[in-house]
């Protein structure tokens, strides 16, 4: 949680380029882990997953409320640490 929603395409526009994704169901999902990874370890990550799916990221305020100052935001962190995705 933070001052903004975190999203890819914060990442896209830090390398200039868009990021392409693609929303599956979660019986995908679990298909596609299951190629790679152990039943327990499939069903963690969903359940990890489905919060996001449930409601919009929550936002907060309270870095600036506790040191006086805004937080960074996951937008501005993407556009210094952009040579990393690259």
């Amino acid at each position: 949680m933070g001052p903004e929603s975190l999203t890819l395409r914060h990442i896209g526009a830090a390398i200039g380029r868009e990021i392409a994704f693609e929303v599956i169901s979660v019986e995908q999902a679990r298909a596609e882990l299951s190629e790679t990874m152990p039943s327990i370890d499939v069903e963690a990550v969903l359940a990890g997953w489905k919060p996001g799916t449930a409601a919009p990221p929550q936002v907060s305020t309270i870095i600036e409320e506790v040191t006086g100052r805004p937080a960074h935001t996951f937008g501005q962190w993407t556009k210094d640490h952009a040579t990393d995705f690259r």
